[in-house]
């Protein structure tokens, strides 16, 4: 059993909605193709002269070809539409593996109209966080190399969290008397 579940499933409105807006889109007009198609292929006579069977087995034709149609313009329209998602994705994992490396000089470049920019830019936000951490503690290495334990004191302060300042105590309430008659 699950404990923690995803009640809501559009959680990133403008790419997700775009892309199911984008599939419609796609969709309607194989729709309308295949509708102007039928309209023109067969004329009104010659479908009334087709025998019931005979119209049977051309709408069956009919959408057979638009399922294949649809099958093939919606499979390429998936890979487009995922290599927005997926190239972004696999740019990150690269970048984080490098940086956990050590390799702070990497940076991720996404392209225009990809998704996962607010990721992009949080990640470029801890890859400089941590390239200054590095450089502190090179830093702090030299320092103690060179014994200079005031300039490592100091570096230290600049590499350690601030402490999170303890909140104010509260004043005291003066005790209220007790009525002579309940002592």
């Amino acid at each position: 059993m699950k404990l923690l579940r995803r009640w809501r499933y559009v959680v990133d409105s403008r790419s997700q909605l775009g892309t199911a807006l984008q599939i419609v889109a796609v969709l309607a007009g194989i729709c309308l193709i295949c509708a102007v198609a039928v309209k023109y292929v067969k004329s009104d006579e010659a479908l009334e002269l087709m025998s019931g069977e005979a119209v049977r087995n051309f709408l069956y034709r009919v959408t057979a070809a638009q399922f294949i149609v649809s099958a093939v313009t919606l499979g390429v329209l998936a890979i487009y539409l995922t290599h927005r998602f997926a190239g972004p994705a696999i740019a990150l994992e690269r970048a984080i593996r490098a940086l956990v490396r050590g390799e702070t000089d990497r940076k991720l470049n996404l392209r225009q109209r990809d998704y996962l920019k607010e990721v992009a830019l949080a990640f470029e936000d801890l890859r400089v966080r941590e390239e200054t951490r590095m450089k502190k503690l090179s830093d702090l290495d030299r320092c103690l190399a060179e014994g200079d334990t005031e300039g490592a004191k100091e570096i230290l302060k600049g590499l350690l969290p601030e402490p999170a300042a303890a909140p104010a105590p509260a004043p005291a309430k003066e005790p209220e008397p007790v009525p002579a008659a309940q002592c």
